[in-house]
């Protein structure tokens, strides 16, 4: 069998990656299998593991494109339009997939610490510059609406 130059190699990553990506955005974090995905590229899985070791690394590459999933969906203009654009942002496929996959990190880690896909504190800097101090409140808020709103939680 050929081997590939590191070049190649790296082109191969972020085609790869691109791919990744476009189905998460179209399809949510469990659709991101190693089967799916090798599939989806038509590689092995042998090959795909070569390039993403775990499926920690098949998500890593979400990370950096979630945080504008969401920032482009909000209004951080007043917190009451924050909250509607929060909710509204809920009807969206896209930015669902984001929250679902930020709870799923959130269920897998041991610490608090160990929870951080805010991309260097981005998100954390543009809260506090728009809300201050009532930036953790407003956070948890929309955080456990929804939850509310993705487990179909409906008050009779």
């Amino acid at each position: 069998m050929a081997r590939i130059t590191q070049v190649q190699k790296l082109e191969n990553q972020k085609h790869y990656d691109e791919i990744v990506l476009n189905l998460f955005l179209a399809e949510g974090h469990e659709a991101l299998t190693y089967a799916r995905i090798a599939q989806e590229i038509g590689i092995s899985l042998t090959t795909l593991q070569g390039y993403y070791s775990s499926t920690r690394a098949i998500r890593s590459v979400l990370h950096k494109h979630m945080l504008s999933v969401v920032v482009e969906s909000l209004d951080f203009s007043s917190e009451q339009g924050f909250i509607q654009s929060w909710q509204n942002a809920l009807d969206d496929a896209q930015f669902r997939y984001v929250i679902k996959l930020m709870f799923f990190h959130a269920s897998q880690v041991n610490s608090p610490e160990e929870f951080n896909i805010s991309s260097d504190g981005e998100f954390r800097k543009k809260m506090f510059e728009s809300f201050g101090t009532d930036s953790v409140r407003i956070l948890e808020t929309v955080v456990g609406r929804s939850m509310f709103y993705l487990t179909n939680f409906k008050q009779h």
